[in-house]
């Protein structure tokens, strides 16, 4: 009997950059070779953002207050140095967290240019939930030897330690128990149940918390399902849209008691854009069906508005925002429309395609992204743009470091490292050989008769190999092969690989 079947697009993956963590996985990836692009613009947020400044923290060169250091922006790069296998500049970040943020239990939300105290307390649970998720990775790769083994100076904690210890405190002070139920405050001991940041849910981070936190009583998993319960009732309109604030029932608020209070909290502004990230990766890394079903709401919305040109910030009913209204920056010297179309919005909105396995819309968002970023550039932006996309309106800050994670997933580059290593791409299903005529690496599949059938001239080249897997790499028996669903083809030569996504129907 022939199945029919639906190759989504060619994956073709030269030489990978060196300067990626190089921990091979089995993740979906669009067409375009964004690993390049994902170097460069790592070398230039060091270069921009940490070199400048004596201190070693991520600092923002045009906040409000220009030159400061966020919490955040600790957690960002320490993100990206682990998936640009940079653990010199992921131990200097952290140490230098330590040095200036930590308090004993958390990290103080912001510091001024220099380190110092700039009169503002507390945590901001995002900022301590990232890096409490990146210490428990970055162990990882020590434990499998990727990376050495390393320690704060002065007999300081190791990686492994000093996680443990942010997730007692995230537990214990960002996490709201509330009559059975369980809600991720903004900061520590404050927000909870009526002042919630959807923005700052990742129930990727919180299924590793569960595996390697000590603390049986830290209800990770009743955390999760709040999430999702309060993204599903805030999503009021079924668009797949959130808003930068909301309460438990995911109802509005008054008014946007955070650090970013524009239109109220009402918008699914620069807070609410990164649940498209956040939950994307719970669905990439995890195969959440609460997460692919949010995000498959959420590219829908953005195929009915006219698809990757249109990707932005909407308010809840589905309107762009205010078009007139404008963001100040940069000590209040510069201004940019708060409805952007830009790096920023772009990979977001790529981040939940990815998510929701729409690699039609993924394809087309790497299109556009292509538009925003020069080849040989540093930055993800244009050099000048009258629409105010240019690099005099980037923020140099926030849109670099968003704009490299919804890159980073359509290249692939973004995944659970815990699996990948535990699971590496499996042994070769068969290798083949074929005509030496054919000349290029095109891979061409057709499933007929229970038979698998692959062509492709890298199989002529000495240790060739074909692999066969789902989307987490597991390998697939040719008599196990689902029903329906995406397959993904991979022929492998020493470093170069092409790949097929296959829908099975």
């Amino acid at each position: 009997m022939l199945r029919s079947f639906l190759c989504f697009l060619l994956l073709v993956a030269g030489t990978s950059s060196a300067a990626l963590l190089d921990v091979p996985n089995a993740r979906p990836k669009v067409s375009k070779d964004w690993t390049p692009a994902l170097d460069l613009v790592w070398q230039g947020i060091k270069a921009r953002n940490i070199q400048p400044w004596t201190t070693g923290l991520v600092h923002r060169p045009k906040s409000e207050t220009p030159g400061d250091a966020v919490s955040e922006g600790q957690g960002y790069g320490m993100m990206v140095a682990l998936f640009a296998g940079d653990q010199t500049t992921f131990n200097s970040i952290w140490a230098a967290t330590e040095k200036f943020m930590w308090n004993g239990s958390c990290l103080v939300w912001r510091r001024n240019s220099t380190g110092g105290n700039s009169g503002d307390g507390g945590a901001a649970t995002d900022a301590d939930q990232d890096v409490a998720a990146m210490l428990i990775l970055a162990d990882s790769l020590v434990k499998a030897k990727v990376w050495t083994g390393y320690s704060l100076p002065n007999g300081g904690p190791t990686y492994a330690v000093r996680a443990q210890t942010m997730l007692n405190t995230i537990w214990g002070t960002m996490v709201e128990q509330r009559n059975g139920e369980y809600h991720l405050r903004p900061g520590d001991g404050w927000g909870g149940y009526g002042s919630l940041n959807p923005g700052y849910y990742t129930p990727a981070f919180y299924r590793i918390y569960k595996d390697f936190d000590s603390n049986a009583g830290h209800n990770w998993m009743a955390l999760i399902d709040q999430a999702y319960r309060t993204l599903e009732a805030a999503d009021v309109n079924d668009l797949g849209l959130t808003p930068d604030w909301c309460n438990g029932a995911g109802a509005l608020l008054p008014s946007g008691p955070g650090y970013n209070a524009f239109d109220q909290g009402h918008s699914m502004y620069k807070d609410a854009i990164r649940t498209l990230w956040r939950i994307g990766t719970d669905a990439i890394w995890f195969n959440e069906p609460r997460a692919k079903s949010f995000l498959t709401k959420s590219a829908n919305f953005l195929l009915s508005k006219g698809g990757a040109s249109t990707a932005n910030f909407y308010q809840m009913d589905g309107q762009l925002v205010d078009a007139n209204a404008q963001f100040v920056f940069n000590g209040g010297a510069l201004t940019r429309p708060r409805r952007e179309h830009s790096p920023l919005t772009i990979a977001m909105w790529a981040a939940g395609a990815m998510g929701a396995e729409n690699m039609t819309l993924a394809e087309s968002l790497s299109v556009e992204m292509g538009k925003y970023y020069t080849p040989g550039a540093n930055y993800f932006g244009r050099a000048t743009d009258a629409a105010g996309e240019d690099t005099l309106h980037n923020e140099d800050y926030f849109d670099q470091f968003l704009a490299w994670w919804g890159v980073s997933l359509m290249a692939g580059a973004y995944s659970d490292i815990r699996y990948d290593i535990a699971n590496p791409p499996p042994p070769p299903l068969a290798t083949h050989k074929l005509n030496k005529a054919n000349a290029d690496n095109d891979l061409f599949v057709s499933w007929s008769g229970r038979t698998l059938q692959v062509r492709c001239n890298l199989l002529n080249q000495p240790g060739a190999t074909l692999y066969v897997t789902d989307l987490r790499g597991h390998r697939l028996q040719m008599n196990s092969l689902p029903q329906s669903g995406i397959i993904a083809i991979e022929v492998r030569s020493g470093k170069e690989r092409v790949s097929r996504l296959v829908r099975i129907n």
